[in-house]
C-alpha cells in the first residue's frame, strides 16, 4: 500500500515538470510571439518623450533656468525679463505682478508637453488648416545661456480641446492644451495686480487725516484727525471728526472700516496697462463722478472713480499708479454711495465730559453758561468743579454728581433723519425758516480744550420735530422732546432738583 502511494506521488511530481518544460519550452514563445511588440515612438532633434510617450515640444526648463519669456498675441506684445531672481515686467518694471498668472504662464512655457502630435513635415496646405502658416500668437523663451525656444500658436481645435502648435524651424504639429488661452493669449493686464492703494500700516491705519469723498467735482464729506492733546478720549488710539459739510461726530466704525482698506485696496482685474487720454475718456475717468483722497505720514494719496457701468463695476485710477486702470466691483467702493447720514453718527454731540471745558444754553426759559474746571484729588483721582458765568458755583459731590446727569442729557442729542426742503403744510422753504432767528428754540453751545466751539441751534417746525444747524449748516432733524428736555433739564440743575437723564422732559 505504501509502494503504491510512493509510486503515484512520484508520476505526479513527473507530469508536473512535464507541462513546465513543454510551456516554457513551446507554449510561451508561442504565444509572444503573437503579440505585437510596441516600439518607443521616434524623436526629432530637440524633442523628448514624456509620460505615455507624449512628446514635449523642447525639454523641460525650470523657472530658475528661464532668464526671459516674450509673448505676441492679438491684443499686443509683452515680455517678462529676470531681475535680481524675480520676472518683472520690461518697461513697466515698478508695476506690481500677480504671482499666479506669472506661474500659469511659466509652466505653460517652460513645460511644452503635447496631448497629441499630429504630424511631421507638415505641407504649407496643412499649416494653413491648422492657422500655423499665419499664427494668432507666439512666444519666445530664453534660457540663461541664451538659447531660444520659440513656438507658433495657430487655431484651437473644432473640440475646444486645445490649440494646434509648431515649434519654430520644425514643421511638426503638436497640439497644447487650453492653459494657452489664461497665458500666452492673455493680454498683459492679466499680469498686472490692479492696486489702488497700497502701504497704509494696519498698524496706524488710524491716522490718516483729511480724508475726502468728492462727487461730481464738489467736496461731500471731510474727516480729519484730533490731535491728540485734544481728544475727547485721550486713551484712545486716534479720533476724526467730520469737518464738512458740518462738525458731526462720525461713525467710527464705518470710518475706520474704510481706512482698513487702504493697507491694501485693489480691483478685481486690471481694465488697462499704460492708459492713454482715449483710454481715460471709454471708461468715464476724463470726467470721474467720486474722488477720494487723504493724507498718511505726508503723503497725499488719492483715486478717481468712474460712474457705475451696467455690469456693475467702477474703473479706477490713483495717483500710485496713474497709468493703471482698474476694474473694482462695487461692493469694494460701497461707501461712494453712502448718504450723509450714514456717515454720521446718531448722537451729534458726542464728547467726553473731560474734553469740555464751557457749556451755554440759550432758549426764552433759560440763558446760562456752565465753566467746567477739571482737576485731580491728592490720589489722583479726576475732579470737577462747575461755575456759572455770574459766578454760582457748584462743587458738592450732590451737585456734580447732578451735572453729570445733565450732561448725560446733553449727550443724547439724536438724528432722526433729513430735513425736507419746505416746511410741511406750507409754502416755506426750509432754509428760509432756517434763517429767521425768531423760529430758533434753542442755542446750546459747547467749547473744548484748544478744539474751538461747536454751536447747535434748533427750530422747531412741527410739533415733534426740530430742525438742528450744526456751526450753521442744516440737514437733519431731531425729536422735539429732547430739546424740551435739555431746556428743562438744565434749569432743573440750576434749582437744585434732581435729574434723571433717562426720564421725560
Amino acid at each position: 500500500m505504501i509502494k503504491k502511494h510512493r509510486i503515484i506521488i512520484i508520476l505526479t511530481l513527473f507530469l508536473i515538470c512535464l507541462t513546465a518544460v513543454v510551456y516554457f519550452a513551446a507554449i510561451k514563445p508561442l504565444v509572444e510571439s503573437r503579440i505585437p511588440v510596441a516600439e518607443t515612438p521616434e524623436t526629432l532633434e530637440g524633442e523628448s518623450l514624456g509620460a505615455l510617450n507624449r512628446y514635449y515640444m523642447y525639454s523641460k526648463l525650470s523657472r530658475e533656468q528661464i532668464s526671459s519669456i516674450e509673448v505676441s498675441n492679438q491684443s499686443g506684445n509683452y515680455k517678462f525679463i529676470k531681475k535680481d531672481g524675480d520676472f518683472v515686467l520690461e518697461e513697466n518694471e515698478s508695476v506690481a505682478i500677480d504671482s499666479t498668472a506669472l506661474s500659469n504662464l511659466v509652466v505653460t512655457c517652460s513645460t511644452t508637453l503635447s496631448t497629441e502630435k499630429v504630424m511631421d513635415d507638415a505641407p504649407d496646405e496643412k499649416l494653413s488648416e491648422y492657422g500655423l502658416t499665419k499664427p494668432e500668437a507666439y512666444w519666445v523663451v530664453t534660457d540663461n545661456e541664451g538659447k531660444q525656444y520659440k513656438v507658433y500658436v495657430g487655431r484651437e481645435l473644432l473640440t475646444g480641446g486645445g490649440y494646434y502648435c509648431m515649434f519654430a524651424g520644425r514643421r511638426s504639429v503638436y497640439v497644447l492644451d487650453n492653459s494657452l488661452a489664461t497665458s500666452v493669449l492673455a493680454p498683459v493686464e492679466t499680469y498686472v495686480t490692479p492696486y489702488i492703494i497700497f502701504g497704509i500700516s494696519q498698524d496706524d491705519f488710524y491716522t490718516v487725516d483729511d480724508f475726502s469723498v468728492y462727487r461730481n467735482g464738489e467736496k461731500f464729506i471731510t474727516a480729519e484727525l484730533v490731535a491728540s492733546d485734544i481728544q475727547n478720549n485721550s486713551e484712545a488710539l486716534a479720533e476724526h471728526i467730520l469737518t464738512y459739510p458740518a462738525a458731526y461726530s462720525p461713525d467710527s466704525s464705518k470710518l475706520y472700516g474704510i481706512f482698513t482698506q487702504f493697507s491694501e485696496l485693489k480691483g478685481e482685474s486690471t481694465y488697462k496697462l499704460s492708459a492713454d487720454e482715449e483710454d481715460f475718456e471709454s471708461c468715464g475717468l476724463d470726467e470721474p463722478e467720486y474722488m477720494v483722497s487723504f493724507n498718511y505720514k505726508s503723503r497725499e494719496y488719492y483715486f478717481l472713480v468712474s460712474s457705475l457701468d451696467d455690469d456693475g463695476y467702477y474703473y479706477v485710477v490713483s495717483n500710485i499708479y496713474s497709468d493703471i486702470i482698474s476694474k473694482v466691483p462695487r461692493d469694494t467702493l460701497s461707501f461712494l454711495e453712502y448718504d450723509l447720514l450714514d456717515w454720521v453718527s446718531p448722537y451729534i454731540f458726542e464728547m467726553y465730559i473731560t474734553s469740555v471745558s464751557e457749556i451755554s444754553v440759550e432758549s426764552e426759559k433759560t440763558d446760562v453758561t456752565f465753566l467746567l474746571n477739571h482737576s485731580a484729588d491728592s490720589s489722583g483721582a479726576p475732579t470737577l468743579t462747575v461755575e456759572t458765568g455770574d459766578g454760582r458755583l457748584f462743587s458738592g459731590a450732590e451737585e456734580v454728581n447732578n451735572f453729570r446727569q445733565l450732561y448725560k442729557t446733553y449727550l443724547s442729542i439724536d438724528i432722526q433723519d433729513y430735513l425736507p426742503e419746505t416746511v410741511p403744510e406750507s409754502d416755506v422753504k426750509m432754509s428760509d425758516f432756517l434763517s429767521d432767528e425768531k423760529n430758533r428754540n434753542l442755542t446750546f453751545k459747547v467749547k473744548t480744550f484748544g478744539a474751538g466751539e461747536t454751536t447747535y441751534e434748533f427750530y422747531r417746525y412741527t410739533t415733534r420735530r426740530c430742525a438742528v444747524k450744526v456751526n450753521g449748516s442744516a440737514e437733519f432733524y431731531v425729536p422735539y422732546d429732547i430739546v424740551k428736555k435739555i431746556e428743562s433739564d438744565t434749569a432743573r440743575f440750576l434749582n437744585g432738583e434732581p435729574i434723571d437723564s433717562y426720564g421725560k422732559n
